[in-house]
């Protein structure tokens, strides 16, 4: 069985505590292994994936691909060092919502400060992920660019992506009006795929049918070797 693991994530919006249709979007992060399957969607409604350097920046590089930089190829360091600081500079402005916000709940024995400024470092540091810290910028991102990221896992027999996250293009919990990105509001998903902590970019071969959901949520047959996280 193909489990999910990944870094602690407190919920915005929608908890993830029992699956839910994808069509209304979640933001929401896995903590632990379960066998809960994962919705899910084809991997032939994709091209193959798009490489991503191993160097700490590999989100903002496949994200920067979604996003059109360098034509859609190879991000640059440039490109990489602009995106943080556009995301940096939104935690920036918002220092203080995000402190009174649900969002950042304080991890362990920490405070909120400690948080954002922990999320803020990490954002504006090359090279930087830093874990759980980490898992919280593609929400940012989503945020600041007004795009929805979808992040996405392939199942151990490639034949299906189990959908981890669908993040919306402006989650109202979180501070700063919606963004209107270049080329209109109807554009699609960004979707990355994610091995471990390791992000590349997943380009479309066209429009991606609805993913399928979990058996819980309308009693259909578990999709094979795919598991999702269970509640927090």
């Amino acid at each position: 069985m193909f489990k999910a693991s990944l870094s602690r994530l407190r919920n915005v919006g929608l908890p993830f505590r029992k699956p839910i249709p994808v069509a209304k979007p979640q933001v929401s992060a896995p903590t632990k292994k379960s066998d809960v399957p994962l919705p899910t969607v084809p991997a032939a409604e994709f091209f193959p994936p798009r490489e991503t350097r191993g160097d700490g920046d590999c989100f903002y590089q496949a994200l920067g691909m979604g996003l059109g930089g360098s034509g859609g190829g190879t991000i640059t360091p440039k490109e990489v060092a602009q995106l943080r600081k556009d995301f940096g500079s939104y935690v920036q402005e918002n220092y203080q919502a995000l402190l009174e916000n649900d969002f950042l709940l304080g991890e362990d024995s920490h405070s909120k400060s400690h948080d954002v400024n922990a999320l803020l470092k990490t954002i504006v540091t090359m090279g930087e992920w830093s874990g759980a810290s980490g898992d919280y910028v593609p929400t940012i991102a989503a945020q600041v660019k007004g795009r929805a990221v979808h992040i996405l896992m392939l199942s151990d027999d490639k034949s299906q992506y189990g959908v981890l996250q669908e993040i919306p293009a402006h989650s109202p919990e979180l501070p700063g009006l919606p963004v209107s990105p270049s080329g209109g509001t109807n554009l699609p998903p960004i979707y990355l795929l994610k091995n471990a902590s390791h992000y590349r970019f997943l380009e479309p071969r066209g429009i991606v049918s609805p993913s399928v959901a979990s058996p819980l949520a309308n009693a259909a047959s578990p999709p094979a070797n795919i598991s999702s996280p269970p509640p927090n």
